[in-house]
């Protein structure tokens, strides 16, 4: 006998996949188990049959039942709807979702769980067993882009309309990332399309073009696309990654940081999580010898978060603030780094420099690999092993001509950053976490203008006391500058049921084969992280020394002390600029 099944709420519900040959057990009143004729659903699959035609007629709710089950030690429920209704995926609302679920659970036909009720006899089973499979089908829905080409959607595992309505978000928003990648940019490669190595990523030696070649080009952006072998979703790596792009364009500079990175980590239990490790990279030439050094990375200036195995994704990431990181005509070093268990991505990465900002925050999203091409007025090719000779890449660009003012913007002052003072980098979310991360004393250099805080924070682990801190907890990070106002940054979506399905339009991937729907601390999977921006020049003393706190909390106070605490993943920077009255350009 062959049954159709709708299992509970992915990341809520435990799938009953791959269970076989459990012995069915019916359990004819599932909301008491506490009497003794009840029969023994240990180890076995218990069969739920109702006979109300209304929720509200129970004496008890679904969740109720499967708690129930669950602690009489059944292996797996099956519950079968009520009569003259389909069956509807099992989910939680509010507080309920906080109950913790390790029994699978499954709805069937109301006519399937009368039938299976009669081949057993109660209260022994009569040998009647139970195995689960899925069963590979042509997919019911397919996409056709702005191009007219067919796509992917994504995985099928929400049972509603929001399934089409995230995917349709997305091709709009990748047309909307076409546009803004078909304006004129001065666009300067760093990888080429290639394999990301795990363990630790790619590296890149590279001369940046001459300042003077950039002088009106004041906006920077990381362009990073990200795809994988094959031609589909199938093909991808199933897991969510965390990519991190670093530059050193003035060494020596600062070790490798480890990327957050979990071995032995597997559903709930953060027993085996390990947050900071020795870097396995094999070590890197020190520059201008033949010898061998520790690896070194110097700043973050990018971060994302891969999808759960989805085609690919793009992003236009916004990082004028840390262009002094980058020393225009100096040979920079380029470190995109992955966790040590990372490997299956594809990553093309360029800077692209421009005379105006995107049109909008919300058009800056994901988009395939192959579906867009570079309309750029300047490009540069260049090997990862190979540093291009600067007087032929001069050659190429100069005179600038095709060089227009805008006339919107001509004339028009700007504050342009000019020096990055690098701030703490997170740590264990512990309750010594604040104590690590002392105060800071700075004077701004000489024709400071502006100062501006930039941070990209986001949190990883999952700690039970914590309540899964800190991917899925509200965190809030405080910094005050001279004991002056407070500057806060809390991460609200943190921990609800849909908080990154509801960025889709802001760039991330849906329908992912995974719990993408989550809000987490900061981040969302298949997106990249976006920078916290916030002038605090009111706060500072342009021609004396100052102090910058910073104090990370939960709930409105310090982190508790665990055996099993998250880690905060952070970059934090004071970026000094000054007025800049020289023409914004656009390319032609």
């Amino acid at each position: 006998m062959g049954v159709s099944r709708l299992d509970g709420a992915f990341g809520f519900i435990p799938s009953p996949e791959g269970l076989s040959m459990l012995p069915v057990v019916n359990v004819p009143d599932p909301c008491d188990l506490r009497t003794t004729h009840h029969p023994n659903v240990t180890g076995a699959a218990a069969l739920v049959v109702s006979d109300s035609g209304h929720d509200n007629e129970m004496p008890c709710s679904h969740l109720d039942i499967i708690q129930h089950l669950q602690a009489a030690n059944a292996s797996a429920a099956i519950i079968g709807s009520y009569p003259s209704q389909d069956v509807k995926e099992i989910n939680c609302r509010g507080k309920e979702c906080d109950i913790e679920i390790t029994m699978p659970t499954t709805m069937i036909p109301c006519e399937s769980a009368a039938k299976l009720a009669t081949a057993l006899h109660w209260p022994e089973p009569s040998g009647v067993v139970v195995t689960f499979e899925t069963q590979q089908v042509p997919g019911r829905f397919v996409g056709v882009d702005s191009d007219g080409r067919l796509v992917q959607l994504g995985w099928e595992v929400d049972p509603s309309l929001k399934f089409l309505s995230w995917a349709g978000q997305w091709q709009h928003y990748l047309s909307a990332l076409h546009a803004n990648l078909s304006r004129q940019a001065f666009v300067f490669p760093v990888f080429e399309p290639q394999a990301l190595p795990a363990p630790g990523g790619l590296r890149a030696e590279v001369q940046l073009p001459p300042e003077a070649e950039l002088e009106g080009l004041p906006t920077l952006e990381l362009d990073l696309a990200l795809s994988c072998p094959g031609h589909v979703d199938a093909d991808c790596p199933a897991w969510d990654h965390v990519l991190q792009l670093f530059v050193c364009c003035s060494p020596p500079c600062t070790p490798c940081q480890p990327t957050v990175w979990m071995p032995g980590y597997s559903g709930r239990d953060s027993s085996q999580a390990m947050w900071s490790r020795p870097r396995k990279l094999h070590p890197a030439p020190a520059w201008g010898s033949t010898g061998h050094r520790t690896e070194l990375c110097g700043n973050e200036v990018g971060r994302w978060m891969t999808p759960f195995r989805r085609r690919a994704g793009r992003w236009l990431t916004d990082v004028t603030h840390l262009r002094p990181l980058l020393e225009g005509g100096r040979t920079c070093r380029f470190t995109l780094q992955v966790p040590d268990w990372a490997p299956g991505w594809w990553v093309d990465m360029k800077l692209r420099f421009s005379g105006r900002s995107l049109t909008a925050p919300s058009t800056r999203v994901g988009l395939s690999i192959a579906s867009t091409a570079d309309n750029a007025a300047v490009r540069f090719m260049q090997s990862e092993k190979t540093v291009r000779d600067s007087r032929s890449r001069a050659a190429a660009v100069s005179p600038r001509t095709g060089l227009q003012t805008s006339s919107s913007e001509a004339g028009t002052a700007h504050a342009a950053s000019f020096k990055v003072l690098p701030l703490w980098g997170g740590g264990t979310f512990d309750s010594l976490y604040n104590t690590r991360n002392h105060d800071i004393t700075f004077r701004p250099p000489s024709g400071t203008d502006q100062v501006t805080l930039v941070t990209v924070i986001t949190g990883h682990g999952y700690d039970l006391v914590n309540k899964q801190c800190a991917e899925f907890c509200v965190t809030s990070h405080h910094f005050s500058i001279n004991g002056a106002s407070n500057h806060t940054v809390t991460y609200q979506d943190a921990g609800t049921p849909e908080g990154c399905a509801n960025h889709v339009a802001d760039g991330v991937e849906p329908n992912e084969h995974g719990t993408w729907k989550y809000g987490r601390m900061g981040w969302c999977d298949g997106q990249e992280v976006r920078p916290w921006i916030q002038d605090v020049t009111a706060d500072v003393d342009l021609t004396a020394m100052n102090r910058i706190a910073y104090v990370g909390t939960f709930n409105g106070s310090a982190p508790m002390e665990t055996e099993t605490p998250g880690y905060i993943m952070a970059s934090m920077y004071l970026v000094y600029s000054r007025k800049d009255n020289s023409e914004v350009v656009d390319l032609l």
